[in-house]
């Protein structure tokens, strides 16, 4: 007896819940290894990603299964993180985030990304371009979390 064809197309995500990541590769012909080489593009901003697989007969219920382990890419480009970040309450619903610079000559500045505070899984929507420079934020948010990417 022989195996149907089950094609498997696997995915990476920001987190390791809901299965909305992005495609590596799909539809995968079976391999007489059962191993697939993920070459992630040099673009791929540095973070943990979480890779899962479907398998889909287009028959029954598609299977998807997130790996056992986060993968860590580190962009060897990327600048040095900044030291001595601080974000302590500026005033009357206002954020003052601040630190030291770095030195990289080919830096030419910082973004901020954050939200408001929703829990965790929360989605930094808003994003500020701080320049070289300290920031403030002086709009109406009660409770943020703030990141520096």
């Amino acid at each position: 007896m022989t195996c149907p064809f089950i094609p498997v197309s696997f995915y990476y995500d920001t987190d390791a819940a809901g299965f909305y990541g992005l495609p590596i590769a799909e539809n995968l012909p079976l391999s007489g290894t059962g191993t697939y080489l993920w070459n992630p593009s040099p673009d791929l901003p540095s973070a943990n990603y979480y890779v899962y697989a479907v398998a889909d007969d287009e028959k029954n219920v598609p299977v998807h299964r997130y790996a056992a382990t986060k993968i860590v890419i580190v962009d060897p480009k990327a600048p040095v993180t900044p030291r001595n970040f601080h974000v302590q309450p500026g005033g009357e619903n206002s954020l003052l985030v601040t630190w030291d610079p770095n030195s990289e000559p080919d830096l030419h500045g910082y973004q901020i990304n954050y939200a408001v505070d929703a829990g965790a899984g929360t989605e930094l929507t808003e994003v500020v371009d701080a320049g070289n420079r300290n920031w403030a934020n002086r709009s109406a948010i009660r409770q943020c979390v703030v990141y520096d990417r």
